[in-house]
């Protein structure tokens, strides 16, 4: 392709600066501004800016092919020893797989006569993304003890990248709690700092299991999350934000897998780190510092992880604790944390002050807030309900008035409903604006509607008026189950890796409710049957649904022979609103 020239006939301006890039920016794959002494990545990473003028050719070096040919046949040779000793042993009834190691992709390879294809991945030098010997043959994940020493990561630095990337794409919108830039200049310190290693491991966890590509090496590197965090000192109070934030990440990966019991154990440990390092009270004994005092751009980014980290944890107890019907963990009352900013203020490290919980759940007017926030609040107000359904329960074993409990319930329902209503304002579905966590928030709306209505349809009632609550409580339950339905299906058209972890949950509690109504009204069972859909479809819940599936005893549901499956579950259809009147 010809370049144009100017038409005053001078010489084109260069794209950029001449000089070479430096090595953070080589490294990180960023456009580097070439200033000197030091580019401005460099600056803010807090990092030296070195540049080498030097650059050796490219390609293998003389005889590295025929180094790798050899390397590769005396392997061959070592797992054609192997696969006879396993051979041996299944003689001797010992029972493993069926798999042969003559199957692996690895060995396809290699031809019979040792003279190994080498692949353009081993010509370069890399063969760290080779799975253990022992894997191969087995047809098993590798032991974190195999897997780990592949690498002194675990793993290539191709793989490394690609993990990393994948995280910030599919699985930082659902636990935004990094910040990317400063994440990608202590990465190379996490040989260091275990802490940091434990966190990176964690974080390909959830890459892997979002991937198609990697979702076979997700269980092994959740294995070496853990086997790495057993190895940190119990310091308590001096235990590294990485701890906890690491500890986060792999109860979600655990509420992903339906392991709902290892996710509390391993969630109770991140809350208890998160109240020794006090994260709850971040912004509480000392006043706000603007940025031009003494706290730098770093050091706002650094605080506001440790905010960010902190409300992951929050609602963490509060979807695992509704899910169980359990006490909630984090008293809302002492929480002097201020929510966290905009995702862009946050990655640019831009200075902002945010409100206080008690502060923006009690507005009444418009106020744009970010979606992570938006979660944060209606949360919240469905804790709330959670604290008031077990308070209910306590009074009227000691024979306490409930009158109390009815004007309780009353205010949180139209503290819901006013928050409904700002945020149908704030984010107004429709088909030009699909977003996977606007969707989830509306879903946890509906949710907690039915929440409330499952509280006061048990509560005993002493007036007409109270009846009358119950019918319009269990008139707005229905139309909320049926709004789930709808947002499941607008879901369930977008990739699997989009759908919330938690999905699953705000899903099961709609499901409980249609499966109460279904043997009165046919609507009701209707419901169930797309709600089930919805927890079956691997675009929405994947595994996590399981034991929801199993605890909702299809088995007791009325017969759905004369109900046509919804094809929404398999084609794409329009979205529907459930804003609209």
């Amino acid at each position: 392709m010809l370049k144009r020239k100017p038409e005053d006939g001078s010489a084109p301006r260069p794209r950029q600066k001449p000089g070479s890039a430096c090595e953070e920016c080589r490294r990180r794959k960023l456009r580097c501004d070439r200033e000197r002494p030091q580019c401005k990545v460099c600056a803010e990473s807090g990092v030296e800016c070195h540049i080498t003028t030097y650059r050796p050719p490219r390609g293998p070096k003389p005889g590295h092919i025929k180094d790798l040919e050899s390397r590769v046949g005396k392997a061959y040779q070592a797992l054609t020893a192997l696969e006879k000793c396993f051979q041996a042993q299944q003689n001797q009834d010992i029972c493993l797989p069926e798999t042969s190691l003559t199957q692996s992709p690895l060995l396809d390879r290699i031809s019979a006569n040792n003279s190994p294809q080498i692949s353009s991945d081993m010509r370069n030098g890399d063969c760290d993304m080779l799975i253990s010997p022992l894997s191969l043959s087995t047809g098993l994940p590798p032991s974190p003890e195999s897997f780990a020493a592949c690498h002194p990561m675990g793993m290539s630095n191709a793989m490394q990248e690609e993990l990393n990337r994948l995280y910030f794409d599919r699985v930082h919108m659902f636990a935004p709690m990094l910040h990317q830039r400063q994440y990608h200049s202590r990465a190379h310190q996490a040989a260091t700092c275990t802490s940091r290693s434990c966190l990176q491991y964690a974080m390909w966890t959830l890459a892997a299991a979002s991937s198609s590509q990697f979702q076979h090496i997700s269980d092994s590197l959740y294995r070496v999350a853990r086997q790495k965090l057993e190895t940190l000192p119990e310091t308590g109070v001096g235990a590294d934000i990485e701890e906890i934030q690491t500890w986060i990440l792999l109860t979600i990966y655990e509420v992903t897998q339906g392991n709902y019991t290892r996710s509390w154990i391993s969630a109770g440990r991140a809350f208890r780190l998160t109240q020794l390092k006090r994260l709850f009270d971040i912004d509480g004994p000392k006043p706000i510092l603007s940025c031009s005092d003494t706290m730098g751009q770093n050091e706002w980014a650094r605080t506001e992880e440790k905010r960010r980290t902190f409300w992951m944890a929050y609602l963490l107890d509060r979807f695992l604790s509704i899910q169980a019907d359990l006490p909630l963990t984090f008293t809302e009352q002492v929480i002097s944390t201020r929510l966290p900013a905009s995702e862009e203020c946050f990655q640019t490290s831009r200075f902002v002050t945010t409100g206080l919980l008690s502060e923006e759940i009690a507005r009444t007017d418009q106020n744009s807030l970010p979606v992570f926030t938006e979660c944060i609040l209606l949360v919240t107000i469905w804790g709330r309900s959670l604290s008031h359904k077990q308070l209910s329960s306590v009074e009227n074993i000691y024979g306490d008035t409930l009158a109390d409990a009815w004007v309780r319930h009353q205010w949180l329902h139209d503290t819901l409903l006013q928050r409904i209503r700002l945020l149908s304002n704030e984010f107004p579905l429709g088909n030009q604006y699909i977003d996977p966590m606007v969707i989830f928030i509306n879903i946890v709306a509906q949710a907690a509607i039915i929440y409330q209505y499952s509280i006061i349809e048990s509560m005993p009632y002493e007036t007409a008026d109270h009846g009358t609550t119950i019918l319009i409580s269990k008139t707005q339950a229905l139309t909320a189950a049926q709004h789930i339905i709808d947002l499941t299906k607008s879901l369930a058209q977008l990739s699997s890796s989009k759908a919330h972890p938690f999905t699953a949950i705000p899903l099961y509690i709609a499901a409980e409710l249609c499966m109460v109504q279904s043997g009165l009204d046919y609507g009701c069972a209707l419901e169930l049957h797309n709600i089930q859909e919805g927890l079956r479809s691997p675009q929405t819940c994947g595994n996590a649904a399981q034991s929801f599936l199993q605890m909702l005893r299809v088995d007791q549901v009325p017969t759905m022979g004369n109900i046509v499956p919804d094809p929404i579950w398999h084609d794409s259809g329009s979205l529907y609103s459930p804003w609209e009147s």
